[in-house]
């Protein structure tokens, strides 16, 4: 397409609520002449950092923005799986009261911790593509799994009533 003056330019964009009320950030893939033809207006819309400006970059070729928003969910999944593995520690091995669980979160984090969690597919997306290179990746595989569970609330507010009447 490019050889008939039509350019690509994809995009991952991060930042979730707080990107939409601040700015996200952008990472851009594609053809760098696209880039440099609307630079000037995707510097403006991203939140800007003091000291260090826009938070976008150009990446590279193909669908590399894409790949690197991807990537770096993997890594964010990863660390809340970690929190969520932490608070389990807590309350099953540590014994913590919820409102034990509550003050040790709120000094480590001033948000609230839902256990319920959404999926959009770029955690399926991070697990295929280590696979597809050979690379092992455990906690950012586990991650989606624990997600999927999550999202079941309802199904596991069942099975805990199922499991509490029968004594296990």
């Amino acid at each position: 397409m490019a050889a008939l003056g039509l350019l690509y330019l994809g995009m991952g964009v991060s930042g979730g609520g707080e990107g939409a009320r601040r700015g996200p950030s952008l990472m851009l893939g594609g053809s760098f002449e696209a880039y440099t033809y609307i630079e000037d207006i995707l510097l403006k819309v991203p939140a800007q950092v003091p000291d260090s400006g826009p938070c976008v970059t150009y990446i590279g070729e193909g669908g590399s923005g894409n790949f690197v928003k991807m990537v770096r969910n993997g890594i964010e999944y990863g660390d809340m799986q970690l929190i969520a593995e932490a608070y389990d520690v807590l309350k099953c091995v540590g014994k913590l009261s919820n409102d034990e669980l509550q003050q040790v979160f709120s000094e480590w984090n001033e948000d609230k911790v839902l256990d319920k969690s959404g999926m959009k597919g770029t955690g399926k997306w991070r697990v295929q593509q280590a696979a597809e290179l050979y690379i092992a990746a455990p906690t950012i595989a586990s991650s989606p799994d624990s997600r999927f569970l999550s999202g079941l609330k309802e199904e596991r507010v069942q099975a805990a009533t199922v499991f509490k009447s029968t004594g296990v």
